[in-house]
């Protein structure tokens, strides 16, 4: 399973349309996080993700 969570320099965001990035944590059948990625908001783009 993946869990992605907006982030705005290393805390929480509270919004998803004005991260900076979000933190994709990769998880087990155990609920152990097996992996942590960075995923970078465009450029230019109005709501700085193009998730929602």
């Amino acid at each position: 399973m993946k869990i992605a969570v907006p982030t705005i320099g290393s805390i929480l965001g509270e919004y998803l349309n004005e991260c900076e990035v979000f933190t994709i944590f990769s998880i087990d059948s155990s609920n152990n996080i097996i992996d942590t990625k960075l995923l970078y908001t465009p450029e230019g783009c109005d709501c700085k993700n193009n998730i929602l």
